[in-house]
């Protein structure tokens, strides 16, 4: 895939000038901005909806200052990442229809893998969990946002299942084929009373 590609690996901010963002907008092709806390992918009509109206920057910090509420849905030592993108240093925090691509450094703990992961958004008032795809190589977790925010990268929690408990499902499977079978007992009994 053809795509523009602009990297800093000393700083938490990228910027792109507006008309290079304005020049890769009427190439059709998305651009890539590689902070060291992050990457961004954001592809062409999200450019084109900024035509030639200012320099496009990519802000990925590590910050702790988490909203107090939000704090029970993240462990202790989780790394949280401040998302911004900003056009002439104006914030811009949603983009309608578009989407773009965030990638944050994550190493998979013990007990997890590429499937037990999920991101989470720390902003607003209850916590948005996003779908992550999780590369062993490069050792980071990529989701799709129409929108910037705090994000970290947390596993799924178990089900009550894995923790010697039954799931609900499988309790009521287990009745309702309990009941067939004495269900078809009484029906032998029946028949073999008449007989």
């Amino acid at each position: 895939e053809i795509q523009a590609e602009f990297t800093t690996v000393d700083s938490d901010s990228l910027s792109v000038s507006a008309d290079v963002v304005k020049q890769i907008a009427e190439s059709d092709i998305p651009v890539v901005l590689k902070t060291q806390a992050l990457d961004v992918e954001a592809p062409a009509e999200l450019l084109q909806s900024i035509g030639n109206s200012g320099n496009l920057t990519v802000s990925g910090s590590v910050t702790t200052d988490v909203p107090e509420e939000m704090k029970k849905y993240i462990g202790d030592n989780t790394i949280v990442v401040d998302v911004s993108l900003s056009v002439n240093g104006q914030a811009w925090t949603q983009f309608g229809d578009s989407k773009i691509k965030v990638t944050l450094p994550y190493q998979l703990k013990a007990g997890e893998n590429a499937n037990s992961i999920r991101v989470v958004c720390l902003s607003g008032t209850a916590p948005e969990y996003f779908d992550a795809t999780y590369d062993a190589t490069t050792q980071t977790a990529s989701f799709y946002t129409s929108h910037c925010s705090l994000f970290a990268v947390v596993p799924i929690p178990a089900s009550p299942s894995s923790d010697g408990g039954m799931d609900m499902m499988l309790i009521v499977g287990i009745v309702i084929a309990i009941a067939a079978v004495a269900g078809v007992a009484a029906y032998f009994l029946v028949i073999k009373k008449k007989a």
